[in-house]
């Protein structure tokens, strides 16, 4: 099995249509070599795979391989979100959380994270040690809601 090396912008930069196609097709290699299976076995072989979410809970996701919706027996996994998507507090303002996608800053302000997580979206996720996190290449980012 070849190992594809992709690398991932940096957090708040910008990633170009080209390095997306790039990042993808990577990991829908790496998805077909392995059948469909996610396999780390150090961190020099960890790498960057392509997930579908299939269930959206409140302070993560589970996902299964990109394609094996229709697969009833494809493994889940357990995504961890970036840190500030699901902080209680951060710079002295307080959160509290309804759902995944909404939230509400020191109970007055609503705020929605932009664009949301919906079943079926296709995310990119690292293995960090002993668990999976989004790499949130869509950008997402928490908005007030007017």
């Amino acid at each position: 099995m070849s190992i594809t090396t992709t690398k991932l912008p940096s957090r708040g930069s910008r990633i170009s249509a080209r390095d997306m196609r790039d990042i993808i097709r990577a990991t829908r290699e790496s998805a077909q070599e392995s059948k469909g299976r996610v396999r780390v076995t150090t961190k020099a072989q960890a790498r960057a795979v392509l997930l579908e979410i299939k269930i959206l809970n409140l302070a993560n996701l589970t996902c299964i391989p990109a394609g094996q919706s229709a697969n009833p027996s494809a493994p889940e996994y357990t995504i961890e979100l970036p840190q500030t998507f699901n902080e209680a507090a951060r710079q002295g303002v307080t959160y509290s959380y309804s759902n995944i996608n909404t939230r509400v800053a020191d109970g007055t302000e609503n705020q929605q994270l932009t664009p949301n997580y919906v079943v079926g979206d296709l995310i990119v996720v690292q293995n960090i040690g002993t668990f999976w996190i989004d790499m949130n290449i869509d950008g997402r980012q928490w908005a007030k809601v007017a």
